[in-house]
């Protein structure tokens, strides 16, 4: 009697550990650390010591605490439906997707073993193995693998899935794997759940990458950006391009309807000198051409001017005739 009543002590004094915890800080992880072996997961805990607090308990024990801090908690109790495996309780201060990423990249793999659930096709890929003809080769086509034998060696003929997700692993899977270096399985915290204030964050939720919320947060933002165009929703970040829309809305409608305003003053304005600019430069072009005709005419005989036709070419050696005087100019001839 006094073992039973010092074990329901312990108990009693395990949930309320669990339960201060529970109160004292403001986000709640639900581990499962079934397949983590003990070794690893007290390098785990040392390593991210300073981001959280690790706590592992019983089933039963984390379920009474979680129940109790109802009241204490808003939409808390829901918290015991994550338990899972064998569970454990995180507790931080920092940002659920912080500690998710954390513990994401705190995990290294490992080969499969017999029990474990797969968690994604796995898959040996068609190609030469390191592996000579043997008893080996039944075991690869127990496993629905097709394989020959290519210079002393045997080969994969075709890619072949052994086991696919969710479908438990065999002791024969999980040797082939081995042997073939497939190590399909994660090593570390596998973070369930997270609670912070009223809001249960699952695994998918907390599986999403820094890089895609990132995506995530930009599609959202412009969308919501999109919509508030749409339906004409003021806001800080939108104001201007409504006010720009607006405008262009009425000046367009303006303009189609020859509605007197400064916009059509404007267009009316700017139309006109555009077209004054084109008979300017249609004249400058005209006058130009009109120069360049009469440049390019030859010149007529000026008046008061004679020339003498002497009825042949001048001779050989003698110098052109100048000018005669015109009729009214009188020299005198035969004084010596």
């Amino acid at each position: 009697m006094s073992y039973q009543a010092k074990a329901a002590q312990h108990k009693v004094d395990e949930v309320k550990t669990i339960l201060d915890l529970i109160n004292e800080y403001p986000v709640i992880g639900m581990l499962n650390v079934q397949n983590l072996p003990s070794q690893q997961l007290q390098v785990l805990r040392s390593k991210l010591r300073k981001d959280l607090l690790i706590r592992v308990s019983k089933k039963e024990l984390i379920r009474r605490a979680i129940e109790q801090a109802k009241d204490s908690k808003n939409d808390f109790e829901s918290f015991k439906d994550m338990i899972e495996g064998m569970p454990a309780l995180l507790f931080t201060t920092q940002n659920p997707f912080k500690i998710s990423n954390t513990i994401r990249t705190s995990k290294s793999k490992a080969p499969a073993k017999p029990g474990q659930t797969a968690p994604f096709d796995l898959v040996i890929e068609a190609g030469p193995t390191q592996f000579t003809p043997g008893p080996i080769i039944s075991e690869l086509g127990a496993l629905g693998l097709k394989t020959g034998v290519e210079n002393g060696k045997i080969v994969i003929r075709e890619a072949s899935v052994i086991v696919k997700k969710g479908v438990v692993i065999s002791a024969s899977a999980a040797d082939t794997l081995a042997k073939f270096d497939i190590q399909p399985m994660d090593v570390g915290l596998d973070l369930v759940a997270a609670y912070e204030n009223g809001l249960i964050y699952g695994r998918e939720v907390l599986g999403i990458s820094p890089e895609e919320y990132v995506s995530m947060v930009k599609a959202a933002a412009s969308e919501a950006m999109g919509l508030s165009l749409e339906i004409a929703y003021p806001t800080a970040d939108n104001v201007a391009r409504l006010i720009g829309r607006a405008y262009n809305t009425i000046r367009n409608f303006a303009l189609q309807q020859n509605v007197m305003s400064d916009v059509l003053l404007e267009k009316n304005i700017g139309d006109a000198e555009r077209a004054a600019k084109a008979i300017s430069a249609a004249a400058k072009y005209e006058a130009s051409s009109e120069t360049k005709a009469d440049a390019s005419k030859e010149p007529e005989d000026k008046p008061g001017v004679v020339t003498e036709d002497k009825g042949g070419e001048n001779p050989e050696g003698a110098q052109p005739e100048q000018n005669k005087p015109g009729p009214e100019t009188v020299t005198e001839s035969g004084k010596g």
